[in-house]
């Protein structure tokens, strides 16, 4: 027969374990080593932990920041800026009275390869006419531009209606030039004493000629053709020799 016993006597086993159960576990928490600062090494290991956290944090910064600076270099350029002035020097001869200088012209010439009027001559230049001036051509394009007899026409040899090249050359009192003139044509080389190429020529030749100036001023050679009718014109050479009477104004070379 059960037979109810009072409270206190139910709870008196659990209050005589309870010192047992609970004991191991306050034991564990209390067991570790107080230093003498009164810390426990519990305590303890939660700081360092802590203070090992935060040296770490600080040391990654340090090396992150340390590897950024490393990797920058500044670079200082200076750049120099250097002007640069320019003189223009007009090199044009003149003379005392400002007029252009003609000796340049004159010794130098001006080559034309297609001298085909009496106003776009090539101009020969005394010095190439002193070494022997040679020029090859070809009159088939030209016309009949110049057609000065040079004698009674009833004379075929004064025949001048071919195809026309000129040159001009500066000749001083006495020089004297020596034309010859090839092709296969009739051949008609002409000399005026003048750059204009008025009137009939001072002499003309079949091809050869020496020609003595007399007086200081622009001559005009003509490598032309006899006759138009029998197609006087096409391929030809002319050699020009030039010899000196005396000392020259400009000085040639």
């Amino acid at each position: 027969m059960y037979t109810a016993r009072p409270w206190s006597q139910s709870l008196l086993p659990i209050l005589l374990l309870s010192p047992i159960v609970f004991s191991p576990i306050v034991v564990a928490c209390s067991t570790g080593t107080v230093d003498e600062g009164g810390t426990s090494a519990f305590s303890a290991s939660l700081g360092e932990g802590n203070l090992d956290t935060a040296t770490s944090d600080e040391s990654s910064e340090s090396d992150s920041s340390g590897s950024e600076s490393s990797g920058t270099t500044e670079t200082t350029s200076t750049t120099t800026t250097t002007e640069s002035t320019s003189d223009t020097t007009d090199t044009t001869d003149t003379t005392e009275t400002g007029d252009p200088d003609p000796c340049p012209l004159i010794c130098d010439g001006k080559p034309d390869p297609t001298p085909t009027s009496c106003d776009a001559p090539y101009v020969i230049g005394r010095t190439s006419a002193k070494a022997g001036f040679f020029f090859g051509g070809n009159t088939t394009g030209s016309m009949d531009s110049d057609n000065g007899v040079c004698g009674p026409i009833d004379n075929q040899a004064n025949w001048d209606s071919g195809h026309d090249h000129f040159f001009r050359i500066y000749l001083y009192t006495g020089d004297t030039i020596d034309v010859a003139m090839t092709g296969q044509f009739d051949k008609r080389v002409k000399v005026h004493d003048e750059a204009e190429c008025i009137g009939n020529a001072k002499d003309c030749t079949d091809g050869v000629l020496s020609y003595t100036a007399l007086k200081d001023d622009w001559f005009t050679i003509v490598a032309d053709g006899q006759s138009v009718a029998f197609m006087d014109w096409g391929d030809y050479t002319l050699t020009v020799d030039l010899t000196l009477a005396g000392a020259e104004a400009c000085g040639c070379l």
